[in-house]
């Protein structure tokens, strides 16, 4: 959730880690960080015993 306020804050999408290649048609950042005007962010979480969360962040 952290990641995704300064990510809100300061206009810039994270790279995508572990991930060195994808399909063209997904919009992955991949290597180096991408400024972008956000207005919205999406944290997924999973955890052990079928635990899942979601929460849209958006910036007023």
């Amino acid at each position: 959730m952290a990641t995704a306020l300064m990510a809100l804050h300061d206009g810039v999408v994270p790279p995508t880690v572990g991930t060195r290649e994808a399909p063209p048609e997904l919009d992955l950042v991949l290597n180096e960080p991408r400024e972008l005007p956000l207005k919205n962010a999406v944290v997924l979480a999973r955890g052990t015993g079928g635990f899942n969360s979601a929460v849209v962040l958006t910036r007023v």
